[in-house]
């Protein structure tokens, strides 16, 4: 799985406070939610939310790592947009070359 990916939907699921409203906002289903973080969880070794039948939150490690995905996620979105930017605006010297009777 792709970690930003990952990070993208853990911060959307703590924001709305459950996988499936997460699953209906990213436009997939809530066990792919769950795999997502699943595969964060795995990867940092520690829960990141606590997860009951009625409700979830996060944790004091899912705090930090919450906060932390934040930052890198706005810095990617920071990143993506200068770059598009970059490429869309003309820049440099433009020399157009023509004989002197084409003008006339």
């Amino acid at each position: 799985m792709d970690r930003l990916t990952s990070m993208g939907v853990f911060v959307r699921a703590a924001d709305l406070g459950s996988f499936t409203a997460a699953a209906v906002a990213l436009g997939m289903s809530s066990q792919m939610v769950g795999k997502h973080v699943g595969f964060l969880e795995t990867r940092l070794d520690a829960q990141l939310l606590r997860r009951t039948t009625r409700q979830q939150s996060l944790t004091d490690v899912g705090r930090s790592v919450y906060a932390r995905c934040q930052a890198i996620l706005a810095e990617t979105e920071a990143a993506e947009a200068l770059v598009t930017e970059l490429a869309t605006t003309p820049r440099g010297h433009l020399r157009v070359s023509a004989p002197v009777t084409s003008g006339a």
